[in-house]
């Protein structure tokens, strides 16, 4: 599950409901799978975001980039939210 998730993280539209429909497995099981490690799946997605986010940041070879390009590249589908 996490794999797939990973996988997916570019996809703006990827979310718990969408990756247990992926996996053709329901919510509830999805929920129980990461309950057993203390997350949600949203929160995953999210840390993971933000931990791919923050490397590319943090790249010297990418200061061309804007911050909101980097955002975008990692799934969110507003650069407001990836800030806050």
């Amino acid at each position: 599950v996490q794999q797939y998730l990973v996988e997916n993280l570019h996809d703006p539209d990827l979310s718990p409901a969408t990756a247990a429909a992926a996996l053709r497995v329901s919510r509830r099981y999805l929920y129980n799978l990461f309950a057993l490690a203390a997350t949600t799946p949203a929160d995953f997605i999210l840390s993971a975001r933000l931990e791919r986010s923050r490397r590319m940041l943090g790249d010297a070879t990418q200061t061309a980039r804007q911050i909101g390009d980097i955002a975008f590249q990692h799934g969110f589908s507003d650069a407001a939210r990836f800030s806050h």
